[in-house]
């Protein structure tokens, strides 16, 4: 059993987000400058350094929109809780609405673990649509060794 307090601030959101943002839509922004580049190249530049260019500014607008989305989103969701895991289920104690939910494994849809995070994609359907979250991030330095074992089992059994 492994209890941990997650609050949603400005840190955690815009954490949240970038991780978000280099894992999956990094990728997609960077084909998309280079085919805006092949198509509409820069004068006096490439193909390559045009898509670049193109892609410089297109993260500096996705950036400050994150950052702009990391102040909105936290005094709107609320989410403050008391998230205790066990090996059958998932226990979120609401500290700022005097409310407990109780939720399966199945409310985490993957696990991605790096050297000093555990991440849980949470199915927006289930959890996240009351807490206004679809990623947890958990500091391995906050677990114990149990608490360890514990979410690199549940990583490979999803």
């Amino acid at each position: 059993m492994v209890t941990i307090r997650i609050v949603v601030n400005f840190k955690y959101a815009l954490k949240g987000k970038f991780y978000q943002f280099f894992k999956k839509s990094m990728y997609l922004y960077l084909a998309a400058s280079l085919l805006i580049g092949y198509a509409n190249p820069l004068e006096n530049q490439g193909i390559f350094i045009s898509g670049m260019i193109y892609f410089l500014i297109l993260c500096s607008i996705v950036f400050f929109l994150y950052i702009l989305m990391a102040f909105i989103m936290p005094p709107i969701i609320g989410f403050d809780a008391d998230v205790t895991f066990t090996e059958n289920e998932i226990i979120l104690k609401h500290r700022n609405k005097n409310d407990i939910e109780k939720r399966d494994w199945t409310t985490i849809k993957k696990i991605d673990e790096s050297k000093t995070m555990f991440y849980l994609h949470v199915d927006r359907r289930a959890l996240a649509a009351r807490s206004g979250a679809n990623l947890f991030y958990i500091p391995k330095d906050k677990l114990s060794k149990e608490a360890l074992e514990l979410f690199k089992e549940k990583k490979k059994a999803l």
